[in-house]
């Protein structure tokens, strides 16, 4: 009887350190692993932020546009915006969708707005 006890001692001894060390590593090491990655990519942006000339705007083509000048296509916001994954962003999605069918397109666009004033 007495040795298992012992064991009983031993064994509870042993959870109850694996359950602390456990413990130590979810409510203290991973926090401060967590903040410590957060605050370097916070100094990593703030370099690239740095290195960025703020009075220069990004080159545009304006070769792209028919007319010259401001001619369509000519301003970045008019361009056409690749996804790293080839596709076309929404908004150059919605603007061929209504060059080809405006109802649908309007159709669409109500869609959103039903489901942004319903949230």
């Amino acid at each position: 009887m007495e040795s298992f006890h012992e064991l009983l001692v031993t064994l509870v001894r042993l959870i109850s350190t694996i359950a602390v060390i456990i413990l130590i590593f979810l409510f203290v090491v991973r926090p401060l692993l967590d903040y410590l990655i957060a605050s370097r990519e916070i100094e990593h942006r703030k370099r690239l932020n740095e290195e960025m000339p703020e009075d220069e705007p990004p080159p545009v083509d304006l070769e792209m546009g028919r007319g010259g000048g401001e001619a369509a296509g000519s301003r970045a916001d008019d361009l056409p915006v690749q996804r790293p994954g080839g596709g076309l962003s929404d908004k150059e999605k919605l603007s061929r969708l209504a060059a080809s069918d405006p109802e649908k397109a309007g159709d669409l666009v109500r869609q959103w707005v039903n489901n942004d004033s319903s949230r």
